[in-house]
């Protein structure tokens, strides 16, 4: 359990560094993870809103992993979409559902990852398929209690929160790739 723990804290230290370096913050709100990033360029609004729009065309290629709502007078984009997580190189990869939204003024961005749920898809000895649901704070919740969560040993579990940070970080460091800088 020690080292279970210890694991844990060294996981979320090294996350917490690797986020400051990309000028990340990661918040809990109300038991919700989010990922973001803010940044400032001498750019306008409509300028910052394309780039935006062009960056989430591409990112999320197919038209299916991400449903993308448009507000450009405010100068928002909202969607829903997902990506791929894999808790080990064996496993298949969980679906990993997300809300994004990215709002753009003069001279300033700011995009938003929230609302994660992951979506494993099995199939039963009987040929039935099962679907399972959860959010990463439940599985780190049931970690932190020493429990197993839908079918995950606790290495496979820890494996998949490494995954899903880096997944999540990966996206906000393109996302400001593309924006420029100063």
């Amino acid at each position: 359990m020690k080292k279970l723990l210890l694991l844990l804290f060294f996981i979320k230290a090294t996350a917490c560094f690797a986020q400051k370096d990309l000028g990340l913050r990661f918040k809990a709100k109300d038991a919700k993870t989010i990922y973001q990033a803010k940044g400032e360029l001498h750019k306008s609004k409509g300028e910052l809103y394309q780039t935006a729009k062009k960056w989430a065309d591409y990112y999320f290629k197919s038209p299916k992993s991400m449903l993308l709502n448009e507000d450009k007078a405010a100068g928002i984009l909202y969607g829903k979409g997902f990506l791929f997580v894999k808790a080990d190189q064996k496993s298949s990869p969980y679906k990993l559902g997300l809300t994004m939204q990215i709002d753009c003024k003069d001279n300033y961005y700011k995009i938003r990852l929230y609302d994660f749920q992951f979506l494993k898809q099995t199939t039963t000895p009987n040929g039935r398929l099962e679907y399972s649901l959860f959010k990463p704070d439940d599985l780190m919740a049931s970690l932190n209690k020493g429990g197993k969560i839908k079918n995950l040993n606790p290495r496979a579990a820890n494996q998949l929160l490494q995954n899903f940070s880096k997944e999540s970080a990966s996206t906000i460091d393109a996302f400001v790739k593309a924006m420029g800088s100063k």
